[in-house]
């Protein structure tokens, strides 16, 4: 582990601590939270649920680097998730097909390169949780993304868990129509911004 890396409690600290209490204080909220986190960040969102139980009710994770520490983390959320009751919590995880596109799910979950531990990693953390949905109260869904990788996976996936926590809303998202809509817009903006700084 990196010298430099860690400090997610001081980060969450400060979230619990000041940044909330901040922003309830000249804007009060309804107390309906929901904490999105990318790749380390996804390890954040996990940590939220484990360790600062009530401060959210939702947790975005996306496609988390579970294999962080050689899974020695992960393996201890493990067991902590057994322990705690989760009501009224719910949990997205997106999966990004992060190694090469030829290898398939089926082939993927039996390799053994080194190369391919963050998905392996991800996909025995997603079946862990399902095992033990049954006997616990957790809300969960996952999906597993084909065609985005590490990076690309959190647009859509943050679509689709906002559709997910909020379905009671009746939220629909035609996911094509939508990315489309944003990359028409983008165009339009990267067009603006030429014509805004032109000489």
């Amino acid at each position: 582990m990196a010298a430099s890396s860690g400090d997610g409690e001081k980060f969450l600290g400060f979230i619990e601590k000041e940044l909330i209490p901040h922003i309830d204080s000249i804007c009060p909220a309804a107390p309906h939270r929901t904490i999105i986190g990318h790749s380390l960040g996804g390890l954040a969102a996990i940590n939220a649920l484990l360790n600062h139980k009530g401060l959210f009710q939702n947790h975005v994770v996306l496609d988390p680097t579970t294999w962080w520490e050689k899974e020695n983390w992960i393996n201890s959320v493990k067991n902590k998730l057994t322990l705690a009751d989760y009501s009224n919590t719910s949990v997205f995880l997106a999966i990004a097909h992060s190694v090469d596109k030829s290898l398939s799910i089926e082939a993927l979950k039996t390799d053994t390169n080194l190369r391919t531990l963050p998905m392996r990693s991800e996909l025995n953390f997603d079946q862990y949780i399902k095992s033990i949905i049954g006997a616990h109260p957790l809300i969960y869904q996952s999906k597993y993304y084909p065609d985005y990788d590490h990076g690309g996976v959190a647009l859509p996936g943050i679509i689709d868990a906002m559709g997910f926590i909020y379905n009671f809303y009746g939220i629909s998202f035609p996911f094509q129509g939508s990315l489309l809509q944003i990359t028409v817009r983008m165009e339009n903006w990267q067009r603006i911004t030429r014509w805004l700084v032109r000489d």
